[in-house]
């Protein structure tokens, strides 16, 4: 079973001073779930306008890949690197 990311790890370092912050990305997922929820009609309505204007389109596939790229994202590393400052972000 893959898993979306749940904690991003985030290390800024300036030339007087670094940080280290752990964010429990796992709580934004409630967060979101709460949200998906309260759209759930507006969601309902959007997709029944979609399948009566468009009958061969189908969501389930969009659905799977936004999920996919979702849960493949974990190990993500990027490093962002300017003048005097660094911004190193990792996703768990």
């Amino acid at each position: 079973m893959k898993l979306p990311p749940l904690v991003a790890r985030v290390r800024v370092h300036t030339p007087h001073r670094a940080c280290r912050l752990w964010v429990p990305l796992f709580l934004l997922w409630g967060l979101l779930l709460v949200l998906l929820v309260l759209l759930l009609p507006v969601l309902a309505v959007a997709i029944g306008v979609t399948a009566v204007a468009a009958p061969r389109w189908s969501i389930a596939p969009a659905a799977r890949g936004l999920w996919a790229v979702l849960c493949e994202s974990r190990g993500t590393r990027v490093l962002v690197a300017g003048g005097r400052a660094q911004v190193f972000f990792t996703l768990h």
